[in-house]
């Protein structure tokens, strides 16, 4: 079970793209009809973020062979991967265990923070990365607090 994340990752890196997320996008439905919600929550916070990186750039760029080779499945994230992002991020935040008081809680809306700022909803992008602010601040992760600035600086701009 622990696996399919990181097996999807790996498609993704290994330059399958779309494989990777459809991976991925399966094992969710997967584990939720098996009734294991945590670790389909686990893979939506991982897949949102994956999109909200493809879309922003937030890895090296990908060799020409590899945007030709996904050309399709890039197409269809440029239109579609902040909603998806979203809706992804937002059935994650829901899980019982993700308290206020959760890291993970607070990485969850620093993610949606940056898909609102993506799509130029800054109001929306402000509140969310306000909220994880104060949630990880309470954590002292200064590596993630410096993130969340960074961006809750373009969401005030």
């Amino acid at each position: 079970m622990g696996n399919d994340f990181a097996y999807g990752v790996a498609l993704a890196l290994r330059g399958d793209i779309a494989a990777g997320v459809r991976h991925i996008e399966k094992a969710i439905v997967a584990r939720d009809a098996q009734g294991f919600t945590l670790a389909a929550d686990w893979y939506r916070m991982g897949l949102g973020r994956m999109y909200i990186e493809i879309l922003d750039g937030g890895g090296p760029r990908a060799p020409l062979k590899v945007v030709l080779r996904n050309l399709g499945f890039l197409v269809h994230a440029k239109a579609f991967g902040r909603r998806k992002a979203i809706r992804l991020l937002d059935r994650a935040a829901r899980h019982p265990s993700l308290n206020d008081e959760n890291f993970h809680r607070g990485n969850i809306r620093y993610l949606l923070g940056l898909a609102y700022l993506g799509r130029g909803d800054k109001r929306a992008a402000a509140t969310h990365l306000r909220s994880a602010r104060g949630i990880v601040e309470r954590h002292g992760a200064s590596v993630v607090l410096d993130k969340i600035d960074a961006a809750l600086t373009r969401a005030e701009a």
